[in-house]
């Protein structure tokens, strides 16, 4: 508005200004009705979502004609992010692990860690089944365990943190008929004996019924699923008063808790509760329950579920509905319900984490399943090699499929590494594991200035006692131009102390620092074989030199690394004296081109010429060794009918074993034993 101020003298000027001032106030109030004109159109724009009960809104629906489906538009995007599960697909989370090779019983995350705690049957014989708990990262990598001897089948557990702080697992111990609640412990065995000694939070109602336990969080509540159909939402503080007082109770469906169709996961939010059930041949399907109306709400076939090959396409066709858990995000405070599905038969088994998620809250569990798209990534984002982790001072403890990097400076660190660094770095394989828990670690050494070394074991992971048991190293035979040198400091300056089967090489100067070398003035060779049935390996010397070829064998003990006998040697090339052997009685030489001779190479006697022997008919003296050669013991050999005794004064007696007279060649070696 814009009114024109009287100018024009037709009246007094106090009339004109009394007249200009009512304009002043007409235009003042005009604009505080547009003000409010649009004031309340801003109001109706930003109505709160929900509404739609609100009188003003009925009426603006009433009144306007953009305004009906500006509001019907936003009441359908809210429904749309309302949590119904049946408007939702399931969405393939992760793989996840366990202890065993064996279907997935229960689903927990601790929502502060968001660690995943899953359960699986021992598969102990009733009555004495109990379960195994698998604490994971959340994406499924395997952390620790505990083991519930004779604690049932495992069905279900909770986990939560409200009662002390720290993380309790509830669990209803079948052996020992009671409700009890223990701290988590990584790798322990909580024994039933241990369990005896537990409080029972059991309620008096429940005293002769089988049930187990889920926690809610949120509510505080925990839900007893019986094994007669019934469901109990109960306060948790009461559990821990024992109070015996049922908040809300719920009757299953009756077609949902049999053979064909039995239960799988029970969990609630609130007064919702959730029952899933179904087996391999038989679709899952999740129930939801009012408990304050005991009524069925919700009656849902899950058969929109992605498996390796397609919608309810799995692996051998089987697709088994293990575990139910609800959870909120602690941040968004999204809500998803999560379930897992095994597939693979009997010892294939692969249990997978799938989830009906929130909308706007698919960022969370995506992120979660980029962290380990894989369960073991081999190695790092950018194809390099994994690190082993800060603290790690045992090859022991690189148990986790993958391939790692270690400097040399830490693989000397590592108290048991299998071989001498050498100042170089190595790899570290861990083999991926079978499905009963064995592996493989396979070490191999980076240098350019040495053949590729490669040594490897076997283990396996003991579930009973939660430790690895490893094998014995193997070495991977490779040639090359290049030497394979061993240090005597590497060995504690022992021969003995190189058991690993393989060729290596030591210099003239290192041999002469080992202490049971069977010389010291040579390089030389050594052999390591495979081991035999009495638990020893043979060691081979072989000296390095052109001329001579010297072979030095000796067996030692694996378990003590000690030789069983000295090294026995023979040299093979290179020359010997020999010295004729006086004769007598009657031994003669058959000419003087064989003249009976002995020489040495150091460790064998080895005597060749030709001799005749008179008819005998007791032992006699025929020959003399010479000084050199004469033995510390007496020993004997036998050749084709005379048997030759060597006397420690050097003489060598004969005796016809055969009853006649003998031309005798002797052109072999005689070993000193």
């Amino acid at each position: 508005m814009n009114l024109n101020r009287i100018l024009k003298n037709f009246q007094g000027v106090g009339w004109r200004r009394e007249q200009n001032e009512n304009f002043d106030m007409i235009e003042e109030e005009n604009r505080k009705r547009i003000s409010e004109i649009l004031n309340v159109k801003t109001l109706i724009k930003n109505l709160v979502l929900k509404a739609s009960d609100l009188p003003e809104v009925i009426a603006a629906r009433g009144n306007f004609d953009w305004l009906p489906d500006r509001l019907d538009a936003m009441e359908a995007a809210a429904k749309e992010l309302e949590f119904t599960i049946t408007n939702l697909n399931p969405k393939y989370i992760t793989g996840i692990g366990g202890i065993r090779n064996a279907v997935n019983q229960s689903l927990n995350i601790d929502s502060k860690t968001a660690q995943l705690y899953t359960t699986q049957s021992d598969s102990v014989a009733a009555p004495n089944e109990g379960f195994y708990i698998t604490r994971m990262t959340p994406d499924g990598k395997n952390l620790s365990f505990m083991w519930i001897p004779r604690g049932g089948h495992g069905t279900m557990i909770s986990v939560e943190r409200k009662s002390q702080g720290d993380l309790r697992i509830w669990l209803y111990h079948t052996g020992q008929r009671k409700l009890v609640c223990y701290p988590w412990k990584d790798n322990y065995i909580l024994k039933e004996s241990e369990v005896a000694g537990l409080t029972d939070y059991t309620p008096t109602s429940l005293k002769n019924v089988y049930f187990t336990p889920s926690f809610d969080e949120h509510y505080d509540y925990f839900c007893f699923r019986r094994e007669d159909g019934i469901v109990e939402l109960r306060k948790r503080t009461d559990i821990l008063a024992q109070i015996d007082n049922v908040l809300y109770k719920v009757n299953i469906d009756p077609t949902q808790y049999t053979e064909e169709r039995p239960m799988q996961g029970c969990v609630s939010y609130g007064t919702d509760v959730y029952y899933q059930s179904g087996r391999d041949n038989n679709v899952m399907k999740i129930q939801k329950y009012d408990a304050v109306t005991n009524k069925k709400v919700m009656d849902y076939d899950v058969t929109k579920i992605i498996g390796e090959n397609g919608i309810r396409l799995f692996r051998d066709e089987l697709a088994e509905p293990e575990g139910l858990c609800y959870f909120v995000n602690p941040v968004t405070g999204k809500h998803s319900l999560l379930f897992v599905v095994t597939s693979g038969n009997t010892g294939k088994r692969f249990n997978q984490l799938y989830g009906f998620v929130q909308r706007n809250d698919n960022e969370y569990w995506e992120a979660i399943a980029r962290t380990g798209a894989q369960n073991y990534a081999m190695t790092k984002g950018d194809g390099r090699a994994l690190s082993i982790p800060d603290g790690t001072t045992s090859v022991n403890q690189l148990v986790i499929p993958g391939q790692y990097y270690l400097d040399a400076a830490t693989a000397a660190s590592l108290s048991d590494f299998p071989y001498p660094s050498g100042g170089a770095g190595w790899y570290i394989i861990v083999f991926p594991y079978t499905q009963t828990l064995g592996s493989i670690q396979l070490f191999v050494r980076l240098s350019a200035g040495r053949k590729i070394f490669r040594i490897e074991r076997s283990f396996d992971f003991t579930r009973e006692t939660f430790a690895h048991s490893f094998g014995s190293w193997s070495v991977i035979q490779t040639t090359s131009t290049e030497q394979e040198y061993l240090s005597a400091a590497d060995w504690g300056n022992k021969l003995s102390n190189i058991l690993l089967g393989g060729e290596f090489y030591i210099t003239s100067a290192q041999m002469a620092l080992f202490t049971d070398a069977p010389y010291t003035d040579a390089g030389a060779r050594i052999y390591v074989s495979a081991g035999d049935n009495g638990g020893s390996v043979r060691q081979k010397i072989v000296r390095n030199s052109d001329v001579i070829i010297d072979e030095q064998v000796r067996n030692v003990v694996v378990a003590t690394k000690t030789p069983s006998a000295d090294w026995i040697g023979a040299r093979l090339t290179g020359p010997m004296t020999y010295t004729d052997m006086p004769l007598s009685n009657g031994a003669s030489n058959p000419d003087s081109n064989s003249k009976w001779r002995a020489a040495t190479d150091g460790k064998f006697i080895i005597i060749r010429g030709a001799v005749t022997v008179p008819s005998l008919s007791t032992a006699t003296k025929i020959a003399t060794l010479p000084n050199s050669l004469k033995p510390s013991m007496l020993w004997e050999e036998e050749q084709l009918g005379v048997k030759f005794a060597f006397q420690t004064d050097g003489t060598i007696e004969a005796t016809n074993t055969s009853g006649s007279a003998i031309n005798v060649r002797m052109n072999t070696v005689i070993s000193i034993y």
